[in-house]
């Protein structure tokens, strides 16, 4: 009769959220995902934005000032939270490498 050692197998294959790395690797990602997306909208509304005064400006009738102006206020603000996000997540970063262990 031959019994297999319980200690060679590795019963924690299956099991990832005991994996701490998993993890942080996944919420790491995550944020970065989120803050790419978020960039890449930014530049969308600004190439947008830089269309819609080409058009402009080559006498195109479906495009009129107002949508122009109302399109640069928003390409003006998505910049402007652009900054103050980067400016909070470098602050936080500052506040974290500051603190005695």
């Amino acid at each position: 009769m031959f019994i297999d050692n319980i200690y060679d197998q590795n019963i924690y294959t299956n099991i990832d959220f005991l994996d701490t790395n998993k993890q942080k690797n996944k919420k790491s990602n995550n944020f970065i995902n989120h803050f790419q997306k978020a960039l890449g909208e930014i530049s969308n509304i600004q190439n947008n934005s830089k269309k819609n005064i080409e058009k402009f400006q080559s006498n195109h009738s479906d495009i009129s000032l107002n949508d122009i102006m109302i399109n640069l206020q928003k390409s003006s603000i998505s910049i402007e939270l652009a900054i103050q996000v980067r400016n909070r997540i470098i602050s936080a970063y500052k506040e974290i490498m500051n603190q005695q262990i």
